[in-house]
């Protein structure tokens, strides 16, 4: 790639630390600058097809070889096989002593690079998908994973599959979002062939097929003047000679229409709309009284070894607990208190906590749970894996 592109260093330019920047050896005088992610070429690649079309093919195959910050850390980890401790231990449980970091990240290579092909040979047979996707950090790194969806022709079965899970460096905007979904589309070339991408409801998902999807035009006025903490410097010198800056490369991407993901629609009902019901002073009064007693006996079990074995004694189990990534949880939280409410008194006793009783809060958890069952039934439904469509 050293024939079409110079890597400088982030401080010759004061670029943002988590891009790469690139000077273009084929634009010689003109000095043109292009930044670029540490995971994706396709900043570069769209100079190179706008401004240098005649190369384009031969650059395609130099880009390849580029090392991404995912390969370097892969390559690192894979340093452990080599470990003097790591090799002894082999050698004492195996009689055998491990492959060397360079055969075995050689092998993995390979191997990864052969499920890529064969999925894209399979999706190649495939006329229509639908993929999914999404963003979470975990351990201080962020990620955007895909999985894919289609109809079998011949056995009229659904078929899934995992697509892709990508690092993600920098924050999860609306255009580090959407050019990482067109780089995967691209790479697995289904770009022609997606007929939805299904997102939850999140507002850096939503703007970024407003912006950039193919069906959503008429909101691209409207989004553009919406404020935005990354904001992209344009080069005055950059735009008097007509030359692209990112802001350029980032509007060619076009995304295939978008869908909003039913399951989490109808979670936030759940979770984010019943609040709502908070403006009215009776139903704040007693669900705030009825949800911190249960809040008290989770906390128990969820922090202690010793509490969590004395509510077991009294219910033969231990209580479902509310959890943020799972939903229906806390519906099931309070179903749970309820079928053993009989239970809940000696439990709260024991534990030194304020009981739940009385007819008026044990009606309360009776008329929640009437009440949120139909839209907990929904969720199980909406989340299962084979049977469910648009239809529902």
């Amino acid at each position: 790639m050293i024939s079409y592109f110079e890597e400088l260093k982030s401080s010759d330019l004061n670029a943002n630390r988590n891009n790469l920047i690139f000077k273009c050896i084929l634009c010689g005088s003109k000095e043109k600058y292009i930044s670029t992610s540490k995971l994706s070429n396709s900043n570069l690649k769209t100079h190179i097809k706008i401004k240098h079309p005649n190369d384009l093919a031969e650059f395609n195959n130099c880009m390849k070889k580029r090392p991404t910050y995912s390969t370097t850390m892969s390559h690192k980890q894979l340093k452990l096989s080599e470990h003097p401790a790591f090799v002894n231990y082999c050698k004492v449980t195996s009689n055998k002593v491990p492959a060397s970091c360079r055969s075995l990240m050689r092998d993995v290579e390979y191997l990864y690079n052969k499920m890529i092909h064969e999925m894209i040979s399979e999706l190649d047979t495939v006329k229509y998908v639908c993929i999914t996707a999404d963003c979470w950090s975990i351990f201080h790194k962020s990620y955007i994973g895909f999985t894919i969806h289609w109809i079998n022709p011949q056995m009229l079965e659904r078929c899934s599959k995992g697509l892709a899970c990508r690092r993600m460096i920098g924050r999860h905007t609306y255009d580090n979002i959407a050019e990482s979904i067109d780089k995967v589309l691209d790479e697995f070339k289904i770009q022609n062939k997606t007929t939805l991408i299904v997102t939850g409801n999140a507002a850096n998902f939503v703007k970024t097929f407003r912006i950039y999807s193919n069906d959503n035009d008429n909101d691209l006025n409207e989004c553009i003047g919406e404020s935005e903490e990354n904001e992209v410097s344009i080069e005055i010198t950059n735009t008097l000679e007509g030359e692209l800056s990112d802001v350029d490369n980032l509007i060619s991407i076009s995304l295939p229409p978008h869908q909003r993901c039913a399951a989490h629609t109808m979670n936030l009902i759940a979770s984010v709309d019943i609040k709502d019901a908070e403006k009215d002073l009776a139903y704040r009064t007693i669900s705030h009284k009825v949800f911190k007693k249960c809040q008290g006996i989770f906390n128990k079990q969820n922090q202690s070894t010793l509490s969590a074995d004395i509510i077991k004694n009294h219910l033969g189990r231990y209580l479902i607990t509310p959890n943020a990534t799972r939903w229906n949880s806390y519906y099931d939280a309070m179903k749970c208190i309820l079928e053993n409410i009989d239970k809940i008194e000696d439990v709260c006793n024991d534990l030194q906590l304020t009981t739940i009783s009385g007819p008026r809060e044990i009606s309360f958890l009776q008329e929640y749970c009437n009440v949120m069952k139909p839209i907990s039934r929904a969720l199980d439904i909406l989340q299962d894996d084979k049977n469910v469509s648009l239809g529902y």
